[in-house]
């Protein structure tokens, strides 16, 4: 696994890919996912499941609001990290339908640029 996954590779690249990928569950969950990702190489994306798209920037009222430094971001994503020890050690923050980032997970296996 590469050591350091780059946010801004991973939502402009490999997520629209899984999304693809994955294009009819996508579509039939149509939701919305916001990740503010704090911190140096950071940045706030949305992932719109309906357009299959990921993009930068922000909406009002997503279906999950998801918040974690860039470090833990990235140590998560390459498995340093588990999902759950980051949400009960405080390392990522939701707001909103949790179960989305389960979903959201199971589209990306093997999508990782």
């Amino acid at each position: 696994m590469a050591e350091t996954i780059d946010a801004k590779m991973f939502f402009e690249v490999g997520v629209p890919v899984a999304l693809q990928a994955n294009k009819e569950l996508a579509k039939s969950n149509g939701k919305t996912i916001v990740f503010d990702i704090l911190g140096k190489g950071g940045g706030t994306w949305v992932v719109d499941f309906a357009k299959c798209e990921s993009k930068a920037g922000k909406i009002d009222k997503p279906d999950l609001y998801v918040e974690i430094n860039a470090q833990d971001f990235s140590d998560l994503m390459t498995g340093k990290l588990a999902g759950d020890a980051a949400a009960m050690g405080g390392k990522l923050r939701t707001n909103g339908n949790a179960q989305l980032l389960r979903i959201f997970g199971s589209m990306l296996v093997g999508a990782r640029p």
